[in-house]
């Protein structure tokens, strides 16, 4: 039996074949419209998302013990709307989830289209982000994105990703310069992700997990790194950034600090956000962003 689709703020035109949509994310949101009721919303939609969870009870990801902690999970269960856009975008890639080619030809619509508004609305350099929710369903997704990288070049990608087996197809035989791979690290994938940061260099970067930010630092010590805390989770970037109280509009955090955007270095993220001895301040973020630059 047919399901009528349900609407929501993240409900957005159809794209391409079927129902498959794209979300927003203030936070990923190039160009942000601002309301007085103080509800903003991203002028475009740049944010890929497939249900959260293990493949095994029906979502997309290689999940370890720390997503428990998982903020899509979450955010699906509580807005039945979102959970039937990302499920809705899971049916309808399934069936060619192993085939590059059609993967490639059915995301095509979805990217270009997410760059023709960003770039009508003087955009001067386009994001998108692949899965704000679930994750690298197969090694074929992962040729699919690099591929869509290369094709659109004038747009800058960014994914974070705990599908460490299908890492090398973002990759491999060469990764686009606009394309930043962030593999998702936490206490249970540790050694698997530094061998391929030891194996792929500065081709990946790290994304370090934990519940907070002493241990999401003790983290990256285990294996030699560092990595600056994400500057919207401690405040010092606001989720929407304005250049004044009366501006119209804005950008989401990650477009003002394009640390991730870029691929510019590693970077910490923390469940509790409270903060803690040694926090990372603003210069230490800009002192790390040159040093990876």
């Amino acid at each position: 039996m047919h399901r009528p689709r349900r609407r929501s703020p993240h409900d957005l035109d159809r794209r391409g074949p079927g129902l498959m949509k794209l979300s927003t994310d203030r936070k990923t949101a190039s160009r942000v419209r601002r309301a007085p009721n103080g509800d903003d919303k991203p002028t475009a939609p740049n944010a890929f998302g497939l249900t959260p969870g293990p493949i095994t009870a029906g979502g997309s990801c290689q999940v370890t013990p720390f997503c428990k902690s998982c903020y899509a999970v979450s955010t699906s269960r509580r807005f039945r709307a979102v959970d039937t856009l990302l499920s809705d975008n899971l049916a309808e890639l399934l069936p060619i989830v192993d085939d590059a080619d059609a993967l490639t030809d059915t995301l095509r619509p979805l990217v270009a289209e997410s760059i023709r508004k960003q770039t009508a609305q003087g955009v001067a350099v386009p994001l998108f982000r692949w899965f704000w929710a679930g994750d690298l369903p197969s090694a074929a997704f992962g040729t699919a994105v690099r591929r869509l990288a290369l094709e659109f070049s004038s747009c800058r990608f960014w994914i974070y990703t705990r599908s460490l087996n299908y890492v090398h197809r973002l990759i491999v035989p060469t990764k686009p310069d606009n394309l930043a791979v962030y593999l998702s690290v936490d206490a249970w994938n540790l050694e698997h992700a530094s061998q391929l940061r030891d194996k792929f260099g500065d081709r990946v970067r790290l994304a370090f997990c934990a519940e907070n930010w002493t241990d999401a630092a003790e983290l990256a010590a285990r294996i030699g790194e560092t990595a600056p805390r994400c500057p919207e989770l401690t405040g010092q970037i606001p989720l929407v950034v304005y250049a004044d109280d009366h501006a119209k509009f804005g950008e989401g955090a990650c477009s003002r600090c394009q640390l991730c955007t870029n691929g510019r270095g590693n970077v910490a993220f923390a469940v509790d956000r409270t903060p803690t001895a040694g926090q990372t301040t603003r210069r230490e973020v800009l002192v790390e962003l040159r040093r990876a630059s």
